[in-house]
């Protein structure tokens, strides 16, 4: 996946919503193909763990993890942006 000749987002984490969407899976695409590590929220838990695992795919090593999240919920951010400093 690092195919791209400027990895400009080598090193950086990314957390991304709405990442099961159209626009949000190709952001979310570019970014790891830009060396970006990925979180990624939707509302659609499974959708959202189907972009990471593609992406993953293509990376052949884990770059993207997943979570359902609904970002109206202020208490989910807390939460969320913990586990994702984990990843």
């Amino acid at each position: 996946m690092a195919s791209t000749s400027c990895l400009r987002l080598a090193g950086k984490r990314v957390f991304l919503t709405g990442a099961a969407g159209g626009l949000g899976r190709a952001i979310a695409r570019r970014m790891a193909e830009q060396g970006a590590k990925l979180f990624l929220t939707d509302l659609d838990a499974a959708a959202a763990g189907e972009v990471a695992a593609a992406i993953n795919k293509q990376a052949g090593t884990q770059v993207a993890w997943s979570a359902g999240q609904d970002v109206r919920e202020e208490a989910s951010w807390q939460a969320l942006l913990a586990e994702a400093v984990q990843a």
